[in-house]
């Protein structure tokens, strides 16, 4: 890898600091620079710039919850969709 081209890179990174590895790849192909995603995330992971993912805890609590709505024999669990309609003649 060109060190000169990881530091500009970097400096890109710098730049725009809530771009990720792929919205940075594409600023510099814009730029002139000849780098594709695979080299800019390589970059990002030696810099130790690439984002963690955020755990959502409404994730966690939704699947939790599922668990909850398993029926635990026949005829335990029952459906029903009701739609309510307007018709105008019938109030």
């Amino acid at each position: 890898m060109h060190s000169a081209l990881a530091e500009a890179i970097r400096e890109l990174a710098r730049r725009y600091l809530w771009g990720s590895y792929k919205r940075i790849a594409e600023i510099a192909r814009r730029q002139g620079l000849g780098v594709g995603n695979k080299l800019v995330y390589r970059v990002f992971k030696a810099a130790g710039l690439l984002q963690k993912p955020r755990l959502r805890q409404a994730a966690h609590y939704r699947g939790a919850r599922l668990f909850e709505l398993l029926p635990a024999g026949p005829n335990k669990l029952w459906q029903a969709d009701v739609t309510y309609l307007h018709i105008p003649e019938h109030d």
